[in-house]
């Protein structure tokens, strides 16, 4: 499945992110259910986290409590940020104005 092919079948809205277009749902998808066995694989399926005030924060190769949504780009996401249970990077602090943008395309998504 492309990109393309996700945008179609699911709820959701592409934005620029970080030099790359990036498909944000409020979905939360499973990593292997877009990649599936073969034609998906090259998707890279990644979380939106929530901070305390509900709005989005970070995102994160797996998120399991506040999660906002999904964020599935064909590129990887560089993650910057290690939390003390990883041994590499897992996470990326937004900026302002990606907190806005994707807030905003959550809420268009619906």
């Amino acid at each position: 499945m492309t990109l393309l092919e996700v945008v179609e079948k699911y709820p959701g809205r592409v934005i620029s992110f970080r030099g790359q277009d990036a498909f944000v749902s409020n979905m939360y998808f499973e990593k292997n259910e877009l990649s599936g066995r073969s034609e998906l694989s090259e998707l890279e399926v990644n979380y939106i986290r929530a901070g305390d005030d509900g709005s989005p924060e970070t995102i994160e190769k797996y998120a399991y409590v506040n999660r906002l949504g999904s964020i599935v780009t064909v590129k990887p996401i560089l993650f910057d940020q290690q939390d003390l249970n990883w041994n590499k990077p897992n996470y990326l602090e937004l900026t302002s104005e990606e907190k806005e943008l994707i807030a905003e395309s959550l809420q268009q998504g619906r």
